[in-house]
């Protein structure tokens, strides 16, 4: 048998035992005081929906998927800018810079983290999963940052807390603004 029709079966295998398997069981028995807590637990359930059910009618407006295609809308634009404010430990904005673009988290990586490899190395196909090497060809995480790049296209990196605006804020005192000039 050739390592793809193996392949094909192993998976359809895999397939009709998941299914058996599903089928089998029809959960707690109700005598144990597993199947007891499981009955008591859904009868609490169908009575918490009873008395307040789901309200599904009022949210004709969905709100937050309204919010998450605005910021992916807006910081998909390469020419908005962002004012980044350094907070120190504290909480107390201790300077800025302007951002064009958006920032980015270190760890985005433009291809998968994760790689299938044959681990048995012979004519048996043993899929196994291990770190694929990161866009720069190395492995590991890039580390907890992140980064972006200013109107003169020199890049930035933060680390520690930070707030984001897509406007300056008028803060209680100055901070001074550490945008790099090229």
């Amino acid at each position: 048998m050739n390592r793809n029709a193996r392949r094909t079966a192993l998976a359809a295998l895999a397939v009709v035992s998941l299914v058996l398997a599903g089928c089998t069981s029809d959960g707690p028995d109700e005598d144990s005081a597993q199947g007891k807590k499981a009955v008591q637990m859904e009868d609490s359930q169908v009575q918490a929906e009873k008395q307040v059910p789901y309200p599904a009618k009022e949210l004709a407006y969905p709100l937050t998927r309204k919010n998450i295609a605005k910021r992916l809308v807006r910081m998909n634009d390469p020419n908005h800018l962002s004012y980044v404010y350094q907070l120190s430990y504290t909480g107390e904005p201790i300077n800025y810079m302007v951002i064009k673009g958006q920032l980015t988290y270190g760890d985005a990586q433009l291809n998968p983290t994760d790689a299938i490899i044959d681990g048995c190395n012979s004519t048996e196909y043993c899929p196994m999963q291990v770190q694929a090497a990161g866009d720069d060809n190395t492995y590991g995480d890039n580390g907890d940052f992140w980064y972006g790049f200013t109107a003169t296209d020199v890049m930035v990196t933060f680390t520690g807390q930070f707030l984001q605006s897509d406007a300056p804020l008028t803060l209680a005192k100055p901070v001074p603004d550490l945008t790099p000039k090229k």
